[in-house]
């Protein structure tokens, strides 16, 4: 008796266990559902006068592990009163941030009390909405005192993360690439102006080259920059200077953020510069090459010319000194001797877009002609294949051979003839239609009698092979009689490739 009671009481124990865990995974599961991923606080009265400013300090808290982009926005009856200093947040993980709404009160505004209310939303998917009501008062019959109230300076900061001059030797022709990274750490977002200027000697004469970029800078938006600054083909070999400023708008005034000087050098390979420039004149393409020598005494240039396997669609002026042939393709060098500022030129002509104007016209012509000898055709036949399965080390392969009547009346005796080669197995299924088999030396042939074909009828026909290797399969034969006359058709041949 002693022992049933002490087995009944551990199961009452058992059970009150397993209903506590059950109560506790419900108020998890209770407490996960209806918890707000955005919470936010602000005060819920606001007191203020005819003709003031009231500002209400929101802030927007981030309950989740990951980042969300919120939008904020202000609904009432008096929607005109209100301006937010900020409508748009990166909450990153359990972070929180405050944004400001500005109030101004009309003077002509009646006492009473006025609901405001503001909505927070995700910025993408604009759902999870949260709101947050508040009021502001304005009492009957008072004087208005001054009141003492801090308004939170809202103005952009911009700072500079980096700057680098990506390479400092360049050649004539090239360009001075500068990698500038900016960040806003202030409250409010801004214009941002960079103004590069470097200046060179071509052919002896100062020559300056500025460039100006406007960029847009969100509250804590960062960027980063690649500038590029050209230098002419016809600089001179030296080291030269150029500067960086940066600006940031700030009360719709650029001020100055900073400058920043960098060095670079030329340097002329071979003391020449090459001036390409190529004309297209319908049907020929004309490259003028011009080669001046800058050094200070007389030298020899070596100019080359990769021209693939195009080689005989182009004349030269002058020709070539010598013609190289590597790896299948033409290379056309020149070799010239120059006194100091003496130039040369090359002029190459390229038949090539008159060659790709014939062979477009040719092609678009033999397309016409095939449209028209299809549509010309009585009976058209294609053949196709299909991989189907694997048996050891062969692969069975299904064909398909359609018949169409493509002309306007009934084509009579349709017979299909297929030829397989020796190399082919044949697997005697066949559907719809079983053919006649016989043998004719290595070859095995299958001959369909298909009847006659009404205008418009078509007719498949299909049979299975294995094959070990890779194999080329002839056109099918039909042959019909149209208006008292035998004819026949061939159909595409096939090329099955195995891999594998």
């Amino acid at each position: 008796m002693h022992i049933t009671k002490s087995a009944s009481k551990i199961q009452e124990k058992m059970k009150l266990r397993s209903i506590l865990a059950i109560a506790i995974v419900l108020c998890f599961l209770f407490f996960k559902a209806f918890s707000k991923e955005i919470t936010i606080d602000t005060k819920e009265n606001f007191t203020a006068y005819p003709g003031e400013t009231i500002v209400i300090p929101v802030t927007l808290k981030n309950n989740k592990n990951y980042i969300k982009q919120i939008l904020i926005s202000v609904c009432s009856k008096h929607i005109s009163w209100a301006t937010i200093s900020s409508y748009f947040f990166t909450l990153e993980p359990y972070s929180e941030r405050t944004a400001f709404i500005y109030i101004e009160i009309p003077k002509d505004a009646e006492a009473g009390e006025y609901a405001f209310a503001i909505i927070a939303f995700q910025k993408d998917t604009q759902i999870e909405r949260v709101q947050k009501i508040f009021k502001v008062i304005i009492p009957k019959n008072e004087t208005p005192t001054m009141l003492n109230v801090s308004y939170p300076k809202v103005e952009p900061k911009v700072e500079i993360l980096s700057f680098e001059l990506e390479k400092r030797d360049v050649l004539p022709g090239e360009a001075v690439f500068l990698s500038l990274s900016l960040k806003n750490v202030g409250n409010a977002s801004t214009s941002v102006k960079i103004v590069a200027k470097t200046e060179y000697l071509c052919y002896g004469e100062k020559i300056s080259k500025l460039k100006n970029y406007t960029i847009t800078l969100a509250e804590g938006g960062y960027r980063s920059l690649r500038l590029a600054l050209p230098v002419e083909n016809c600089c001179d070999a030296g080291n030269y200077s150029g500067e960086v400023e940066v600006f940031y708008k700030l009360n719709n005034r650029w001020e100055a953020l900073k400058k920043i000087d960098f060095e670079y050098s030329v340097k002329v390979v071979g003391h020449a510069t090459s001036l390409v420039s190529v004309k297209k004149k319908f049907p020929i393409s004309e490259e003028v090459v011009t080669i001046i020598n800058q050094k200070n005494k007389n030298t020899t240039f070596t100019y080359r010319k990769d021209l693939g396997k195009s080689y005989y669609l182009h004349r030269f002026d002058p020709k070539p000194s010598k013609i190289v042939k590597e790896n299948g393709k033409y290379i056309c060098i020149w070799i010239f001797n120059l006194s100091r500022g003496e130039s040369s030129k090359i002029i190459i002509k390229s038949y090539m877009p008159l060659v790709l104007t014939l062979l477009a016209a040719f092609s678009v012509v033999a397309s016409m002609l095939l449209l028209y000898l299809k549509k010309c055709k009585i009976v058209e036949v294609s053949k196709d294949a299909k991989f189907v399965g694997r048996e050891k080390d062969a692969r069975i392969v299904k064909i398909w051979v359609c018949i169409k009547n493509c002309g306007k009346e009934t084509v009579r005796k349709v017979r299909l003839i297929e030829k397989l080669p020796k190399q082919v197995e044949l697997v005697r299924e066949f559907e719809l239609l079983y053919p006649d088999i016989s043998r004719e030396n290595d070859s095995t042939i299958l001959t369909w009698k298909v009847g006659n074909l009404r205008k418009g009828e078509e007719r498949i026909l299909s049979y299975i092979i294995k094959i070990k290797q890779s194999v080329s399969l002839p056109s099918a034969k039909v042959k019909f009689r149209f208006k008292a006359e035998d004819k026949e058709e061939l159909s595409n041949k096939l090329r099955i490739v195995l891999r594998g």
